[in-house]
Protein backbone atom coordinates (compact mmCIF):
# COMPACT_ATOMS: atom_id res chain seq x y z
CA UNK A 1 0.00 0.00 0.00
CA UNK A 2 1.39 3.35 -1.02
CA UNK A 3 0.26 6.93 -1.41
CA UNK A 4 -0.72 6.40 -5.05
CA UNK A 5 -1.36 2.66 -5.45
CA UNK A 6 -2.34 -0.58 -3.78
CA UNK A 7 -1.22 -4.03 -4.85
CA UNK A 8 -3.97 -6.63 -4.24
CA UNK A 9 -3.67 -10.42 -4.20
CA UNK A 10 -6.82 -12.55 -3.90
CA UNK A 11 -6.44 -16.21 -3.06
CA UNK A 12 -8.97 -18.75 -4.32
CA UNK A 13 -11.37 -20.20 -1.73
CA UNK A 14 -9.77 -22.92 0.36
CA UNK A 15 -10.11 -26.32 -1.21
CA UNK A 16 -10.31 -25.00 -4.79
CA UNK A 17 -6.97 -26.12 -6.15
CA UNK A 18 -7.66 -25.50 -9.85
CA UNK A 19 -8.39 -21.78 -9.42
CA UNK A 20 -5.50 -19.34 -9.76
CA UNK A 21 -4.97 -16.39 -7.42
CA UNK A 22 -5.91 -13.00 -8.86
CA UNK A 23 -3.74 -9.91 -8.71
CA UNK A 24 -4.56 -6.31 -9.47
CA UNK A 25 -3.23 -2.89 -8.74
CA UNK A 26 -5.54 -0.02 -7.83
CA UNK A 27 -4.93 3.68 -7.49
CA UNK A 28 -5.91 5.33 -4.22
CA UNK A 29 -8.49 7.87 -5.38
CA UNK A 30 -11.94 7.37 -3.88
CA UNK A 31 -13.45 6.11 -7.13
CA UNK A 32 -10.61 3.58 -7.46
CA UNK A 33 -11.07 2.41 -3.87
CA UNK A 34 -14.79 1.90 -4.58
CA UNK A 35 -13.80 -0.15 -7.65
CA UNK A 36 -11.46 -2.15 -5.41
CA UNK A 37 -14.33 -2.80 -2.99
CA UNK A 38 -16.61 -3.93 -5.83
CA UNK A 39 -13.93 -6.20 -7.26
CA UNK A 40 -13.22 -7.78 -3.87
CA UNK A 41 -16.92 -8.39 -3.30
CA UNK A 42 -17.32 -9.90 -6.79
CA UNK A 43 -14.39 -12.23 -5.98
CA UNK A 44 -16.23 -13.35 -2.82
CA UNK A 45 -13.53 -12.01 -0.51
CA UNK A 46 -14.45 -12.29 3.17
CA UNK A 47 -11.11 -11.33 4.75
CA UNK A 48 -8.67 -8.57 3.93
CA UNK A 49 -5.24 -7.94 5.44
CA UNK A 50 -3.26 -4.74 4.98
CA UNK A 51 -0.16 -3.16 6.42
CA UNK A 52 -0.50 -0.03 8.51
CA UNK A 53 1.75 2.09 6.35
CA UNK A 54 1.50 5.70 7.53
CA UNK A 55 -1.98 7.08 7.03
CA UNK A 56 -2.53 5.37 3.68
CA UNK A 57 -4.36 2.37 5.16
CA UNK A 58 -7.12 4.59 6.58
CA UNK A 59 -8.83 5.41 3.28
CA UNK A 60 -8.83 1.76 2.25
CA UNK A 61 -10.13 0.68 5.66
CA UNK A 62 -12.92 3.27 5.56
CA UNK A 63 -14.09 2.08 2.12
CA UNK A 64 -13.99 -1.62 3.06
CA UNK A 65 -15.32 -1.34 6.63
CA UNK A 66 -18.79 -2.82 6.88
CA UNK A 67 -18.52 -4.29 3.36
CA UNK A 68 -15.91 -7.00 3.96
CA UNK A 69 -16.65 -9.14 7.05
CA UNK A 70 -13.10 -9.27 8.44
CA UNK A 71 -10.44 -6.61 8.10
CA UNK A 72 -7.00 -7.14 9.62
CA UNK A 73 -4.44 -4.37 10.03
CA UNK A 74 -0.88 -5.51 10.67
CA UNK A 75 2.23 -3.66 11.72
CA UNK A 76 4.77 -3.75 8.86
CA UNK A 77 7.54 -4.45 11.38
CA UNK A 78 5.82 -7.68 12.45
CA UNK A 79 5.45 -8.82 8.85
CA UNK A 80 8.99 -7.77 8.02
CA UNK A 81 10.23 -10.26 10.60
CA UNK A 82 8.45 -13.01 8.68
CA UNK A 83 9.44 -11.81 5.23
CA UNK A 84 12.50 -12.09 3.06
CA UNK A 85 12.79 -10.16 -0.21
CA UNK A 86 10.31 -7.30 -0.45
CA UNK A 87 8.33 -6.03 -3.41
CA UNK A 88 4.72 -4.88 -3.41
CA UNK A 89 3.64 -7.93 -5.37
CA UNK A 90 5.51 -10.36 -3.12
CA UNK A 91 4.25 -8.53 -0.03
CA UNK A 92 0.62 -8.83 -1.11
CA UNK A 93 1.05 -12.55 -1.84
CA UNK A 94 2.80 -13.10 1.48
CA UNK A 95 0.19 -11.21 3.48
CA UNK A 96 -2.59 -13.22 1.82
CA UNK A 97 -0.83 -16.50 2.70
CA UNK A 98 -0.16 -15.39 6.27
CA UNK A 99 -3.83 -14.47 6.67
CA UNK A 100 -4.92 -17.79 5.18
CA UNK A 101 -2.65 -19.67 7.63
CA UNK A 102 -3.72 -17.52 10.60
CA UNK A 103 -0.10 -16.38 11.12
CA UNK A 104 -0.98 -12.72 11.65
CA UNK A 105 -1.93 -10.83 14.74
CA UNK A 106 -3.85 -7.73 13.78
CA UNK A 107 -3.61 -4.35 15.44
CA UNK A 108 -6.56 -2.98 17.36
CA UNK A 109 -8.62 -0.62 15.20
CA UNK A 110 -11.44 1.06 17.10
CA UNK A 111 -14.89 1.64 15.61
CA UNK A 112 -15.26 4.49 13.12
CA UNK A 113 -16.96 6.76 15.67
CA UNK A 114 -14.05 6.35 18.11
CA UNK A 115 -11.49 6.92 15.32
CA UNK A 116 -13.29 10.13 14.37
CA UNK A 117 -13.37 11.29 18.00
CA UNK A 118 -9.65 10.52 18.33
CA UNK A 119 -8.95 12.53 15.17
CA UNK A 120 -10.92 15.47 16.56
CA UNK A 121 -9.08 15.22 19.87
CA UNK A 122 -5.71 15.13 18.10
CA UNK A 123 -6.72 18.15 16.00
CA UNK A 124 -7.73 20.02 19.12
CA UNK A 125 -4.43 19.20 20.82
CA UNK A 126 -2.49 20.40 17.75
CA UNK A 127 -4.51 23.62 17.62
CA UNK A 128 -3.91 24.30 21.30
CA UNK A 129 -0.20 23.65 20.86
CA UNK A 130 -0.12 26.07 17.95
CA UNK A 131 -1.97 28.72 19.99
CA UNK A 132 0.61 28.29 22.77
CA UNK A 133 3.50 28.60 20.29
CA UNK A 134 2.04 31.87 18.93
CA UNK A 135 1.45 33.24 22.44
CA UNK A 136 5.04 32.36 23.41
CA UNK A 137 6.36 34.07 20.27
CA UNK A 138 4.37 37.22 21.07
CA UNK A 139 5.76 37.20 24.61
CA UNK A 140 9.30 36.74 23.29
CA UNK A 141 8.83 39.54 20.75
CA UNK A 142 7.67 41.87 23.53
CA UNK A 143 10.69 40.93 25.66
CA UNK A 144 13.07 41.36 22.70
CA UNK A 145 11.61 44.84 22.12
CA UNK A 146 12.14 45.79 25.78
CA UNK A 147 8.43 45.69 26.48
CA UNK A 148 8.17 44.04 29.89
CA UNK A 149 4.47 43.21 29.88
CA UNK A 150 5.16 40.04 31.88
CA UNK A 151 6.49 42.19 34.74
CA UNK A 152 3.20 44.07 34.90
CA UNK A 153 0.61 41.44 33.94
CA UNK A 154 0.65 37.84 35.20
CA UNK A 155 -1.10 36.64 32.04
CA UNK A 156 -0.13 38.36 28.80
CA UNK A 157 -3.36 37.09 27.24
CA UNK A 158 -5.65 37.77 30.17
CA UNK A 159 -7.93 40.83 30.15
CA UNK A 160 -5.25 43.32 31.32
CA UNK A 161 -2.50 41.83 29.18
CA UNK A 162 -4.65 41.93 26.05
CA UNK A 163 -5.60 45.55 26.71
CA UNK A 164 -1.91 46.43 26.96
CA UNK A 165 -1.11 44.54 23.74
CA UNK A 166 -4.02 46.26 21.95
CA UNK A 167 -2.87 49.66 23.20
CA UNK A 168 0.67 48.98 21.97
CA UNK A 169 -0.67 47.80 18.62
CA UNK A 170 -2.66 51.02 18.26
CA UNK A 171 0.47 53.02 19.04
Amino acid sequence: MHKKSIQVHVLPPQGQTGVKPQEREFRTFSRDLRRLRGWLKSCGVTEVVMESSGQYWRAVWNVLEGEIPRLVLVNPQHVKALAGRKTDRIDSQRLARYLENNDLEGSFVPAREIRELRDLTRSRVHLLQEVNRVKNRIGQMCEAGNIKVSSVATDLFGVSGRRMLEAMAEG
